[in-house]
């Protein structure tokens, strides 16, 4: 059993992480810049262009439209719509949806 001290601390680690990972997302669709683009992963780019959040024109992404939009969504929605679009994504890669929820490996 752990105790109560370390599992508080441990959950507040998490939930800061996890706060600090999603700002880097919401940063690379509001300026997916040179910089930005080093700080996520390629699976979530491939599903921002996949969602439609970003479009390459010369090679470099920017945002779209509904990329703008889903910035304005509330967080809860942010999270929700990226879960859908991701087993979207993986769903076109020809893997099975319950796979890729059984395997907690979900993007970011």
């Amino acid at each position: 059993m752990v105790p109560e001290g370390d599992e508080k601390k441990a959950k507040k680690d998490i939930n800061k992480n996890s706060t600090e990972r999603w700002e880097l997302v919401l940063r690379y669709l509001a300026m997916p810049l040179d910089q930005n683009l080093s700080n996520i992963s390629t699976t979530t780019r491939q599903l921002c262009d996949a969602a439609g959040f970003t479009a390459s024109s010369d090679g470099s992404p920017e945002l779209t439209l509904s990329g703008f939009q889903f910035l304005l969504l509330s967080p809860v929605q942010q999270m929700w719509t990226c879960v859908i679009e991701y087993l979207k994504l993986e769903k076109a890669r020809e893997r099975k949806v319950v796979a890729v929820l059984d395997s907690h490996s979900f993007m970011c």
